[in-house]
């Protein structure tokens, strides 16, 4: 116990987190008497990737070409979405590198097909050679980004 408790000019010193470390790990006698009275402790922090949809398919942003970087040609795309978490509308941000446009769609729910078909959508009014590639980040939204290629 002593690693849980500091000592300063006032005297002994320790914090709520502490004193159920020491029960659980220790004295799980005591589990008892405190007011959630868990068998064993849940563990915070990072969490595994459990996520329901699995991007197949992905490409690195590794791998994407070199002159996408150098922003040296008009064609290359990034799409992105921001919203809240508790919001179920999101805003979808499609920006051409070169020359910084930016076309902005409101998302009526944070799902693929509705990623997707705002992307076509928002896409389409320019001509094929003015898309020549589009990088995607790692959201789950993203996971029909095949579709979107073709």
């Amino acid at each position: 116990m002593q690693a849980a408790i500091g000592i300063d000019k006032t005297g002994l010193k320790t914090n709520y987190k502490s004193i159920y470390q020491y029960i659980y790990k220790d004295k799980k006698d005591l589990i008892r008497f405190l007011p959630r009275r868990h068998r064993v402790r849940k563990k915070r922090g990072l969490k595994t990737q459990n996520r329901v949809g699995k991007i197949l398919d992905r490409t690195s942003i590794e791998n994407r070409p070199e002159i996408v970087n150098e922003r040296s040609r008009f064609g290359d795309w990034e799409i992105d979405t921001m919203g809240s978490r508790k919001a179920k509308q999101c805003v979808q941000v499609i920006v051409e590198k070169k020359s910084r446009f930016v076309i902005i769609s409101l998302l009526q729910d944070k799902s693929t097909k509705e990623m997707m078909d705002k992307a076509v959508e928002s896409l389409k009014m320019f001509p094929k050679d003015m898309r020549k590639t589009i990088t995607f980040d790692n959201g789950t939204e993203n996971t029909g980004h095949m579709k979107l290629r073709s």
